[in-house]
């Protein structure tokens, strides 16, 4: 979830292109947040459906606009809808809640 968010906040805010470079980024970001490596982070917390749906140009950037920053998930309501939004990603299901980037 965490990386789904830190990846809709990179595209939503540099309106660049999907990248691995920003995957990379991202994964860093998942990691401290976890107190891992990135590796660890990477291979053990993070589904990789997450990177291809974003190197597809999709992302979860809707349900963020719905209160959420980068790692802010405190809201349990927020929350619910981020996990949602992660899970029809991943899931490559119809959503509101998704966006398709350039």
């Amino acid at each position: 979830m965490l990386a789904a968010v830190a990846l809709s906040a990179d595209a939503r805010d540099s309106g660049r292109r999907p990248s691995k470079r920003a995957i990379a980024q991202a994964v860093k970001q998942v990691a401290g947040f976890l107190g891992n490596t990135p590796a660890v982070a990477r291979t053990s917390y993070i589904d990789p459906r997450v990177f291809d749906r974003y190197l597809s140009g999709w992302t979860i950037a809707p349900a963020l606009k719905k209160g959420a920053d980068a790692f802010g998930l405190e809201q349990e309501s927020t929350r619910r809808v981020i996990e949602s939004a992660v899970i029809d990603l991943i899931e490559a299901r119809p959503s509101p809640a998704l966006e398709q980037v350039a």
